[in-house]
């Protein structure tokens, strides 16, 4: 992160600044001259998930104004008129979406699907937990009418970043169990949440299972919790932690992940 007080006195030293942005931001602000533009997904009525490489559909809200482009194209056609190389920017757009498309193939066998993912559950129920309390629970959605149901409380119009759970074939809900009088000693000691500990290690166990079992997994942290509990009947004195989506990927190759050395 820049420091905001050394760059607005090196933006104070310039005759005109120009900027392009998505948002208002800090750099924005100190501009004579501000650029509004839109994301290249959001150009071609797109949306992908925050952190993922999935792309949808969306529905436009207003149509841009006048001839409003989205940020890719307004860094090449400045770069091309000042001479700049560009060589980090795709030449077309078609090309960047063409390779992050991932979805799922809904033209799945249910019986094998169904029992890749019985191996997944018993790789989960053979997680270690604190005093071996195993303070989970998983629920299979895979009827579709009830599947489709619970996706849709994984996203809203607003918010809108895990629609793509829409075309995961099966869902799996994993709700915590009241640790018991060991565990609850314990965490008030330690000041630690074990349960929510030993609830990872099993949702990581599933969906390395799932891996090797050739599936695709993402697990969904941001849910409507009060909607998938009324939806599959969850007692209210239990939590929903985790929506996991499980499918098919339509492509093998494992795209590169960008993580912390």
């Amino acid at each position: 992160n820049p420091n905001i007080n050394l760059l607005a006195r090196a933006m104070n030293k310039l005759d005109l600044i120009v900027v392009t942005d998505l948002f208002l931001t800090d750099t924005a602000r100190m501009a004579d001259i501000i650029l509004p533009a839109t994301s290249m997904f959001e150009y071609y009525d797109l949306i992908t998930g925050y952190g993922h490489s999935y792309i949808q559909l969306q529905q436009k809200l207003i149509e841009p104004p006048d001839e409003c482009k989205h940020e890719s194209e307004m860094y090449r056609l400045l770069g091309k008129k000042f001479g700049f190389n560009l060589n980090y920017l795709p030449e077309n757009d078609l090309s960047t979406i063409e390779k992050i498309i991932i979805n799922s193939n809904l033209n799945t066998n249910v019986d094998e699907l169904k029992e890749k993912i019985e191996r997944c559950l018993e790789a989960a129920r053979l997680a270690p937990s604190a005093s071996n309390s195993q303070p989970w629970r998983f629920i299979v959605a895979d009827n579709p009418k009830l599947k489709e149901e619970v996706a849709k409380e994984t996203f809203s119009q607003l918010i809108s970043f895990n629609r793509f759970s829409l075309q995961a074939p099966v869902l799996i809900v994993l709700i915590s169990e009241r640790p018991g009088l060991l565990n609850k000693v314990a965490e008030s000691i330690k000041d630690k949440q074990f349960s929510l500990i030993d609830i990872g290690i099993a949702a990581e166990h599933f969906c390395l299972q799932a891996a090797e079992e050739g599936l695709g997994t993402c697990m969904l942290g941001w849910f409507n919790e009060k909607g998938v509990k009324k939806l599959l009947n969850i007692p209210p004195s239990k939590r929903v932690e985790l929506v996991i989506t499980v499918g098919y990927p339509e492509s093998t190759i494992i795209r590169p992940k960008k993580r912390k050395p």
